[in-house]
């Protein structure tokens, strides 16, 4: 990850101390290792254009891992007001550690022999909740749907399945992002 690449900073104001964007990537990939829009920052930014190239890639990276948030390169860049980068920071805390794995699913198979197993996905609450799934592409996992919904109250199976083409190790992570149903957020 970025964390290695660049020095320790302490955050003291949310304004300059996030301009470069620097931090907010290291924040981000630091809960999604795979987050490929914040893998190369411009450090140390020697130019506006830097500013600017690290702050899209940023705005790319919320969006790539499925995270609304209305903010522009510009606010992080012209000037940032210390309230919207506070207010951006907060965001990312509420909502970043959903995206660190919960389990680790084994599936051990002989080559050439395909596997399946099924994630089982609760909805402990009194409304529907609906997950976007995404899967790496050109990944040796495969899913049949990229879309879930779980009614209140219900458990349902969701497959993941295995095709065996090498012998050696391969890895892959599913992530489910929950879709606002109205005002509702799972």
């Amino acid at each position: 990850a970025n964390k290695d690449r660049y020095p320790q900073r302490k955050v003291s104001r949310f304004d300059s101390d996030l301009e470069d964007s620097v931090v907010l990537s290291v924040v981000i990939q630091s809960h999604v290792p795979n987050c490929q829009a914040v893998q190369m920052m411009k450090y140390p930014c020697s130019s506006i254009e830097h500013y600017e190239e690290n702050a899209i890639r940023i705005v790319a990276a919320l969006q790539e891992i499925g995270l609304s948030y209305p903010i522009q390169p510009s606010d992080i860049i012209s000037s940032p007001q210390t309230k919207d980068m506070l207010l951006l920071v907060m965001f990312l805390y509420m909502n970043l550690p959903h995206y660190v794995p919960k389990t680790v699913i084994v599936f051990s198979t002989m080559l050439g022999v395909n596997m399946a197993k099924n994630i089982e996905l609760t909805n402990p609450s009194k409304k529907a909740i609906t997950y976007n799934v995404s899967l790496p592409t050109g990944s040796d996992f495969s899913i049949k749907d990229e879309v879930i919904k779980i009614e209140p109250k219900q458990t349902v199976s969701f497959p993941v399945e295995f095709q065996s083409r090498f012998s050696r190790m391969v890895e892959s992570q599913i992530v489910f992002t929950s879709r606002r149903e109205g005002n509702v957020h799972a």
